[in-house]
């Protein structure tokens, strides 16, 4: 691995066929997507990015709300695309990875794909984003203990310090979803993949329709057994991501992409 400001290179590799850019959840951090990339071949590079406040960003502040976290991410993707590439977020980072993807007008002919896991459709974020000052205003400290506790995010027992740490980076991870905004973004027409849990408490069959809706090229979505985390508690995404890669790397191969 090599270690960037703010993201993670695993597997890095000058030569790589196909790159795959990876946005984590709230609360997570870069090593969140260790388990689903870990067996990627060689040809795939994979950038693990990160938000300031955690993890190998620790150092840095929280940024303040979405628009100042796509001003933090844009710059430092744009520098990485210089060959195909695959976006994947899962849920916050479901949307950063629709809202980048969106937003790279003289990059959009190196996107192979976005994969969007276990995230609400813009128009559902949308309607809930009612712009707090600040972290903690609108959702209180109990309030985001309780969402973690209901999405299985708390391991079993933490200790008070890490209880702490966790509520602290989620609630300000939740308040991007609070200050959520399409600016800038415009629909494209590449292809889309939509990732659920069949036992996800969070994202209900109705985000399907919604984010057909924000998609202009092909759309098509699966589901896996699991709830929100569906993408750590089995080797089936890892396998079907692993799947994907290899089919686009053998059509850019074969010139049909």
């Amino acid at each position: 691995m090599e270690q960037r400001e703010g993201y993670i290179i695993f597997n890095p590799n000058k030569k790589a066929k196909v790159k795959l850019m990876c946005f984590h959840h709230a609360g997570g951090s870069a090593l969140s997507f260790i388990p689903l990339v870990r067996t990627l071949p060689k040809d795939i590079e994979t950038y693990l990015f990160e938000l300031p406040g955690r993890g190998i960003s620790a150092n840095q502040d929280f940024v303040a709300n979405f628009s100042e976290a796509m001003a933090y991410f844009l710059p430092k993707v744009i520098d990485c695309m210089d060959r195909p590439t695959v976006f994947l977020g899962h849920s916050l980072g479901g949307l950063f990875s629709y809202a980048i993807s969106g937003s790279l007008s003289k990059k959009q002919n190196y996107i192979e794909r976005v994969i969007i896991s276990a995230a609400k459709s813009p128009q559902t974020v949308l309607e809930y984003a009612i712009h707090p000052e600040k972290p903690f205003i609108v959702r209180s400290r109990d309030s985001v203990k309780m969402d973690i506790e209901a999405l299985g995010g708390i391991p079993v027992d933490v200790d008070d310090s890490l209880l702490h740490s966790i509520i602290n980076i989620t609630g300000n991870d939740f308040h991007l979803l609070d200050t959520f905004t399409l600016d800038g973004v415009v629909k494209s027409s590449f292809p889309f993949e939509l990732w659920l849990g069949k036992y996800d408490k969070a994202v209900h069959e109705r985000e399907i329709y919604k984010w057909r809706e924000e998609i202009q090229g092909d759309f098509c979505y699966r589901y896996f057994n699991g709830g929100h985390f569906f993408i750590s508690e089995s080797t089936e995404p890892a396998d079907l991501l692993k799947e994907t890669l290899l089919t686009i790397m053998i059509n850019i191969e074969n010139k049909i992409v």
